[in-house]
């Protein structure tokens, strides 16, 4: 299988007053231009769309208040050219679009950018981003799940053992011999 994974965390306590985008290669100004987008969208949703310029877009828009809860959250597009789409929140897929089957190209000679698009649309995503990663393949439900568990690190709210309070007395150096 051809196409192309995104993935990416991202975490936000904005109210996103207009659509930002997350990563991006296209002019993310109208949804029907080329390229695609993953992008934060009104009342705390994100937003997928993946258009060939020629007229034909397809998108996804997540439920309300998922991605401004000040969480980190893992997001993951999983492309198959000339076949479907499958979007995963938090490890779960979340849906599978098949519009994508028939585009053109989305190919737009644009540099691939964080934390708005590449033209000059210039909406910043008001929060974080971190570990985009783009694989050259679908990535599979169970390599998104992993992906998803590894990313979620340990708290260190609460130590479980106190810190060892530092000496005043200096360690002693090691010597060096000279070599006969």
């Amino acid at each position: 299988e051809q196409g192309f994974s995104v993935s990416l965390w991202a975490r936000s306590s904005y109210a996103f007053p207009s659509d930002p985008a997350l990563v991006s290669n296209k002019d993310w100004g109208n949804g029907y231009n080329q390229g695609w987008v993953i992008a934060a969208g009104p009342n705390g949703r994100w937003q997928w769309n993946y258009a060939d310029g020629n007229g034909t877009r397809c998108d996804y828009d997540g439920p309300k208040d998922q991605l401004n809860d000040s969480g980190w959250h893992n997001i993951v597009a999983s492309h198959v050219f000339g076949g479907n789409v499958q979007l995963f929140f938090d490890g779960f897929l979340v849906s599978t679009k098949t519009c994508i089957a028939n585009m053109g190209s989305i190919a737009t000679g644009r540099h691939t950018t964080i934390g708005t698009d590449p033209s000059s649309y210039a909406q910043w995503f008001p929060g974080d981003i971190d570990k985009v990663a783009i694989y050259n393949e679908p990535l599979s439900h169970a390599t998104v799940f992993n992906l998803y568990q590894a990313g979620q690190g340990v708290s260190f709210a609460s130590p479980s053992k106190a810190p060892t309070p530092p000496t005043d007395s200096p360690t002693q150096r090691p010597s060096a011999s000279p070599s006969s």
